[in-house]
């Protein structure tokens, strides 16, 4: 999963064949075939592995008696620490985005687990006593979103920790 990772996100999906994931990998096209029934099936296990432990650092966190402020902050910073840990991820996923069929597999697959995660994200708002919590809690994800291009774009001379902390400074503190 780690070398097709690396060539979906330095390749593009489409322009990556499993002949090549396999020599990445260190292993014979046939035994890929033994864990996945094809590039596709190897996708959505990697989008559904980062999903799966991006989500359960979210929800667990939720979880602990901190203020609303407090766990925004946190999750702003878990955020931060996936853009510098997880970059190949981050940056497939996004790529992957903008791939209209591929888009349509991440959405059939992850749109019902995510919406769980939406609507506790617009609770944090709700407790923060924004009139307009759903609204605040799309503009806060649309500029994480936003500095998580940029750092990917521009690299790391973007100033990530710094943009973060702006958003802290507007909604946590």
């Amino acid at each position: 999963m780690e070398a097709a990772l690396g060539l979906f996100a330095n390749n593009g999906f489409h322009n990556t064949s499993i002949i090549q994931i396999a020599k990445k990998a260190g292993v014979s096209k046939g035994l890929m075939y033994n864990y996945f029934k094809g590039k596709g099936d190897l996708l959505e296990a990697i989008i559904m592995s980062a999903y799966k432990e991006n989500s359960e650092q979210f929800i667990a966190e939720l979880n602990q008696p901190d203020t609303p402020k407090e766990h925004l902050s946190h999750i702003i910073d878990m955020m931060g620490n996936m853009l510098k840990n997880k970059f190949k991820h981050i940056k497939l996923l996004t790529a992957l985005s903008f791939q209209e069929d591929v888009n349509k597999l991440i959405n059939s697959e992850l749109m019902p687990k995510k919406d769980v995660i939406i609507q506790q994200f617009i609770r944090l708002f709700e407790e923060m006593g924004f009139k307009k919590a759903k609204e605040e809690a799309y503009l806060v994800g649309a500029m994480l979103d936003g500095v998580a291009i940029h750092y990917m774009t521009i690299g790391k001379e973007y100033p990530l920790d710094e943009m973060l902390e702006f958003i802290k400074d507007k909604y946590c503190r």
